[in-house]
């Protein structure tokens, strides 16, 4: 059966990915791919619920190009000596890398356009009384296309760390120099280096702005994928014969993944009473694109929320007694988040699965976040592997 619900997710991925271009948060495409997911849902549980909210999707990337207006207006201020402008832009500048991007706080939120997401869930229930329950989701976005990996995607980590790093080093620079000069008198021939070091770093912090496209990505190994495997979990429990003693799954499709997980975020604040009612474990899955680089994730949101080690854990012994090569590895800094971030953030047990080499500059074609995130990206071996272990694991909690 495992291997008909393998062909099943597959074909699924394969048809929605190739029925819409892209899916990016918010847009009337993606807000069809959801009532379709809907549709399809309501097959496998005892109650499907569709839900509205409103995001502000272009805030979450949209920082890095406030960033780079932030660094011409404080060297434009360092070179016509407003030392106290140029320093208040490098404040700015880390305010918003620390908390709109490294924490995925809603910093920017009120001043972009505001569209609606969907989520999609449904609840299964057992044959007796609920005494835990299990979350297994995806998110049905797609992602902006990433100039810099559709071109060159070896040169990613140096083309990052350089705008980066210039945008960083001008910010504390700034910072530094404007709080001292209220003690001392910084010597003119400093702050003429400063003027042409930074004039000179502008080429790389500018090049920022090009980070990423207007368009879309076909998203089919992030994340259509992994949605298909959750919708295949759910088809498996809902047969009589496999029908859960004790756990209620829930199904979940989240929208706004790859706008700051604002799907899974939305969907954990409208129903924390749901997930504090019972133990609540989260099987969250991502990047379905190679089952040799299988990994179960100990954090999250780019290293500062820590997710379950045991169920980490758990699930990887699960993976390697069904005969694949598993680690339980924390989320590099600066890799950005999944939704289980929000689901930990709750109290929850949650993890993520993960199938994707993280060594983007080493390869010569990536689909992580490109056009070429087709059918043809995804593993159909990563995708029996997140099935399998997903329902042995449930299957094991169950007992």
């Amino acid at each position: 059966m495992i291997d008909q619900l393998t062909r099943q997710a597959m074909g699924l991925t394969k048809q929605l990915s190739e029925k819409w271009e892209s899916r990016l948060a918010g847009r009337p495409e993606t807000q069809q791919c959801a009532r379709e997911l809907y549709d399809l849902l309501q097959s496998y549980t005892d109650r499907t619920e569709i839900e509205d909210f409103q995001i502000a999707p272009g805030a979450f990337l949209g920082w890095i190009r406030v960033a780079v207006v932030l660094y011409l207006l404080s060297l434009i201020s360092l070179w016509l000596g407003y030392l106290g402008l140029a320093g208040l832009g490098g404040f700015l500048f880390l305010f918003l890398f620390v908390f709109q991007f490294v924490y995925y706080y809603e910093i920017l939120e009120p001043f972009f356009v505001k569209r609606t997401g969907k989520n999609v869930y449904g609840l299964l229930e057992p044959k007796g009384v609920v005494t835990q329950q299990v979350v297994i989701c995806g998110h049905h976005d797609s992602a902006h296309v990433f100039n810099y990996l559709a071109k060159k995607p070896r040169l990613y980590g140096l083309r990052i760390l350089s705008g980066l790093g210039s945008s960083l080093l001008f910010a504390l620079t700034m910072i530094l120099t404007w709080s001292l000069s209220n003690f001392v008198v910084i010597p003119p021939s400093v702050l003429l280096v400063f003027k042409w070091l930074f004039l000179l770093l502008a080429v790389f912090a500018v090049q920022s702005w090009f980070f990423y496209a207007r368009k879309g990505t076909p998203g089919a190994g992030d994340n259509l994928a992994s949605v298909a495997v959750a919708f295949a979990a759910a088809d498996y429990f809902s047969h009589s014969e496999h029908r859960l003693n004790n756990t209620r799954l829930i199904i979940g499709s989240w929208d706004a993944e790859e706008a700051g997980l604002r799907g899974a975020r939305t969907f954990v604040k409208r129903h924390g009473e749901l997930l504090q009612s019972v133990p609540t474990y989260v099987y969250n899955i991502e990047l379905l694109y190679d089952v040799s680089e299988l990994i179960f994730l100990t954090s999250d949101i780019n290293n500062t929320v820590p997710l379950s080690r045991r169920m980490a854990q758990d699930c990887t012994e699960i993976a390697r007694s069904l005969g694949y090569e598993c680690r339980a590895v924390p989320f590099k800094f600066m890799a950005g988040g999944t939704d289980a971030g929000e689901f930990a953030k709750a109290g929850a047990e949650a993890t993520t699965i993960v199938a994707m080499n993280w060594d983007l500059d080493k390869q010569d074609a990536v689909a992580y976040h490109t056009l070429k995130d087709t059918i043809d990206a995804v593993d159909e071996k990563a995708v029996k592997a997140a099935l399998e272990i997903a329902i042995n694991f449930v299957k094991k909690l169950d007992r």
